[in-house]
């Protein structure tokens, strides 16, 4: 239902997932536990770039640099919509939003920071467009962070780069490595397409669908309802 207390975290969650640079570290399967077949190993220190759409775009012909620059766009908009969301519920509901919020924040915060210290050990041949892409990717999460704590007087906190931590942030996204059944979707660069056959696809691909697809399907991000 929109305006309802699912429907502006399910929002702000997708902003903060839009438009990002990442991948799956080889390290965090191992933390996960999860089984290292074939299909796994082959998308782990893989960068992927999402758009807004939850397309995946080729990291070899895409200026990773340049790409990541609407992100902070994105996080802005999660400014506004947590103004009006505070404009028309109740205080109680509203510190609700904040307190998840503010937990997602922290975590993407994190994985920012740790995919930013770890890329260059990780990823074979990363480019410098790439590392600048990560880095300035996650001081935009940093600094949505701040303008966070300022604009809504609450303090989060900073989390400290290590194992232990990396695990308690992952629960936060269950389970970060993604469903390997389900490929990412690449965004055609078949120059090529009829026009009009692009639009009709455009078309099909519903933002629900985008959206579905990107939390889900890539990040397995589930929001719980809060519970009366």
């Amino acid at each position: 239902m929109k305006d309802s207390l699912e429907h502006i975290l399910h929002e702000t969650l997708v902003n903060l997932v839009k438009v990002s640079v990442f991948y799956i570290p080889e390290s965090f399967v191992d933390l996960l536990k999860v089984d290292k077949s074939e299909s796994v190993m082959e998308e782990v220190n893989k960068l992927f770039l999402l758009d807004q759409n939850g397309f995946s775009l080729s990291s070899d012909t895409t200026n990773a640099g340049l790409f990541i620059m609407p992100k902070k766009r994105c996080l802005n908009e999660n400014i506004l919509l947590l103004f009006d969301f505070k404009e028309k519920h109740s205080k109680e509901g509203f510190d609700y939003v904040v307190e998840k919020y503010s937990e997602l924040i922290e975590s993407f915060v994190y994985l920012s920071e740790w995919m930013n210290s770890h890329s260059q050990n990780d990823i074979n041949d990363i480019t410098d467009s790439q590392k600048t892409a990560l880095n300035l990717q996650y001081h935009f999460y940093l600094e949505h962070k701040q303008e966070f704590e300022t604009k809504f007087n609450k303090q989060t906190r900073s989390l400290v780069l290590n194992d232990r931590t990396t695990k308690t942030v992952l629960k936060t996204f269950k389970p970060i490595v993604p469903k390997f059944s389900k490929p990412i979707v690449e965004k055609t660069t078949n120059r090529g397409l009829d026009k009009r056959e692009h639009i009709k696809q455009l078309k099909e691909t519903t933002k629900t669908n985008a959206e579905k697809y990107l939390l889900e399907t890539v990040f397995g991000l589930k929001i719980n309802k809060k519970h009366n």
